[in-house]
Formats: structure tokens, C-alpha cells, sequence
């Protein structure tokens, strides 16, 4: 493993110790890479700033997730899965972050994973219906913001549900209802027709 790969590394894991410890927007970029045995400058040669490490930490360890999602897209449920146990397995960072002022990164970092583990569902689904792309689309946005929210809303209430029980919840509506509001759909637009 090279250098800077390990050196980003130990910056993140470090990041993930700080997070536990404290407020995310109370953590300084002196604090971490004092803790770490390295100067400033090295910190700022990897990343401009905290958010920007957290950031690269997210998809580096939740990146191979989505990697393995990719190869089968329809396997939409593990991709859910994994994600829920990658949020409480990293609770104490992913809180922390969440509860800091700037946590909108975060917030997008979910959101782009419930889109990609979204996507190949909803083209099942629509398969064989007359759904234009931007209805596509606004069903996608409505339901993968509602999934993202309900996952970290989840994680913020203790996480009460296992993962399992989340991810068969969701199923069981996505699976009925989605499909239910493309036929609608379809069906009003051959009658236009």
C-alpha cells in the first residue's frame, strides 16, 4: 500500500476517534494531526478540509458497498442492508457528523447510495410499462430522499429496528405500491392517448 494511501488512513481513523470523543465542528485540523504524529501541511497536501476527509473516508470504506451493488442492480435490498450496517456499525462518526452545522455532505453521501441501490429497482419495476424518464425520475427523487431520511432518522433514534426489519418494511412497500403508481401512470397516458 502506498504512502499517501496510509497516510490518509490513519487521518481518517484518527477522524473516526475524534468523532467519538467530541462535536464534529469542535474538531480542529491541529487536534487530528497532532493525534496522528503529523504536521498541518500534511494533512492540507491530502484534503483542503475535515468535511472533505470525512467525505473521502465515507466512500473508501462504504465505496466497495456500492462496488458489489453495481455488478447485480437488482439486488437492491442487500445494497439497503449493507448500508444500514455500515451506518451502525460507524454510528458515533456518522451521528457526529449528522449533528454538526455543516452536515449536508453527509445527508448527500446517503442519498447518492439509496439512488444507486434505487436505480436497477426501478427499472425492474417499469419494465414493461410506458413510463417517461422524468416521472421516472420523480418517483426515484420521492422515494429514495424518503429512504435516505428514514435510514438516518433510524440512526438518530437508536436504531431500535435491525437493519433486517428496515430493509423488509421497505421492501414490502416498495414492492407494491411503486409498481401500483407506474400502472396508474402508464394507464392515464394511454387513455390521453
Amino acid at each position: 500500500m502506498d504512502q499517501s494511501l496510509n497516510t490518509k488512513k490513519l487521518l481518517g481513523t484518527t477522524l473516526k476517534e475524534l468523532m467519538a470523543e467530541k462535536p464534529f465542528d469542535k474538531i480542529t485540523v491541529s487536534e487530528l494531526t497532532k493525534r496522528c504524529g503529523l504536521n498541518r501541511q500534511t494533512f492540507y497536501y491530502h484534503f483542503e478540509t475535515i468535511i472533505d476527509l470525512f467525505q473521502w473516508m465515507l466512500y473508501q470504506e462504504a465505496g466497495p458497498l456500492l462496488d458489489q451493488f453495481r455488478q447485480n442492480p437488482y439486488a437492491w435490498k442487500n445494497a439497503i442492508l449493507q448500508i444500514l450496517y455500515f451506518m451502525k456499525e460507524n454510528s458515533a462518526a456518522v451521528l457526529c457528523a449528522l449533528r454538526s452545522i455543516e452536515n449536508q455532505q453527509i445527508r448527500a453521501f446517503f442519498v447518492d447510495y439509496f439512488r444507486q441501490a434505487f436505480s436497477g429497482l426501478f427499472d425492474f419495476i417499469c419494465r414493461d410499462l410506458d413510463v417517461d424518464q422524468p416521472f421516472k425520475e420523480f418517483m426515484m427523487t420521492l422515494h429514495i430522499t424518503g429512504a435516505a431520511g428514514l435510514a438516518i432518522q433510524w440512526l438518530e433514534n437508536g436504531m431500535q429496528e435491525s437493519p433486517e426489519q428496515l430493509t423488509e418494511w421497505l421492501g414490502f412497500y416498495l414492492e407494491g405500491n411503486v409498481r401500483g403508481t407506474f400502472e396508474r401512470y402508464a394507464n392515464k397516458k394511454r387513455d390521453e392517448s
